[in-house]
């Protein structure tokens, strides 16, 4: 499955193929991902740990700050949020608790 933006971008006239960039790009963000969390890829078996790197850069990846920022109107402190707290619950295996919604009293 591509991504809706660069399916369309793909259909229009007069842009040139940027496959290639995207891959380049992608494979950055690989390399950053397995960087940054190389101590949580460490301790796991290689395909979880490919696994694991692959679904946090699915998480941080433009293609997902564009479905949040845009699709569902969220902000730039709402989409961070958001990876926090997918990112934390990938990392602990999927099972990482949701916060609890704030209160009344917090809120003031």
């Amino acid at each position: 499955m591509t991504c809706p933006t660069r399916s369309a971008r793909s259909r229009a006239t007069g842009l040139p193929d940027d496959s290639e960039e995207v891959l380049k790009f992608r494979r950055q963000l690989d390399e950053q991902v397995r960087s940054q969390f190389a101590p949580e890829l460490k301790s796991r078996r290689a395909a979880d740990a490919d696994e694991l790197a692959a679904l946090i850069g699915i998480v941080g990846s433009l293609g997902s700050w564009e479905q949040l920022s845009i699709l569902h109107g969220r902000s730039r402190r709402q989409v961070q949020k958001a990876w926090t707290r997918a990112i934390t619950s990938l990392l602990a295996g999927g099972t990482a608790p949701v916060p609890p919604k704030a209160t009344a009293s917090r809120r003031r």
